[in-house]
């Protein structure tokens, strides 16, 4: 189940910029040279947002490979590659000891950007903090407390697990890659933060 409406999510998000394409692309032909050219800039911009997508996608759903090394250069360039594509102004920190890290961990911080919407990171700052493996901290800390935001972010974090859907199935697919390396899972709320928590069970 959990597959399946992963898969809608996906598809779903991938339709709507092919819908953008073809309903822009039918204007290409006009002889209107502001329309043609406007049309173009469209597709252009809905393209290159498929292949941005479908890039931290592929990096946050792909299989877990125990031998694969993630750069935090690398890392850095895909989320805030992500950040511009979905046009969010959001700040973001990765912190780590080392510039390698398992490509689990990378995996771990970009499905967590993916489980909340962008309407709840926008105008935020984000902290990967994957200094202690043990004790894995991703926090959303609002520069100007909105605590309608703040609670939409804790509800989508902490969403019930009974129930799968296209609402929370990429909050539920991290919760379960977590669990499956052995940590727990929690939220927390602070005034103006949203903490997300990744405890090693030992």
């Amino acid at each position: 189940m959990l597959t399946q409406s992963l898969n809608s999510k996906l598809c779903s998000d991938f339709a709507n910029q092919a819908a953008v394409i073809g309903n822009s692309a039918e204007l290409i032909d006009s002889r209107d040279d502001k329309i043609k050219e406007e049309a173009l800039s469209i597709v252009s911009k809905a393209s290159q947002k498929m292949i941005d997508l479908l890039e931290i996608y592929r990096y946050g759903y792909s299989p877990i490979d125990p031998l694969r090394e993630t750069n935090v250069t690398e890392l850095n360039g895909l989320i805030k590659k992500y950040l511009d594509t979905e046009g969010l102004k959001a700040e973001f920190s990765l912190i780590t000891k080392t510039n390698d890290i398992g490509y689990l961990y990378g995996k771990l911080a970009v499905c967590f950007l993916l489980a909340i919407s962008p309407q709840s990171v926008n105008d935020c700052f984000i902290e990967f903090n994957l200094e202690h493996l043990d004790e894995i901290r991703f926090r959303l800390i609002y520069k100007n407390p909105m605590v309608q935001l703040i609670n939409q972010a804790f509800e989508e974090l902490n969403s019930d697990e009974s129930k799968i859907d296209d609402s929370n199935c990429r909050k539920l697919y991290l919760t379960e890659v977590a669990m499956e390396k052995g940590y727990v899972a929690s939220t927390a709320k602070f005034p103006g933060v949203v903490e997300y928590r990744l405890d090693k069970v030992h």
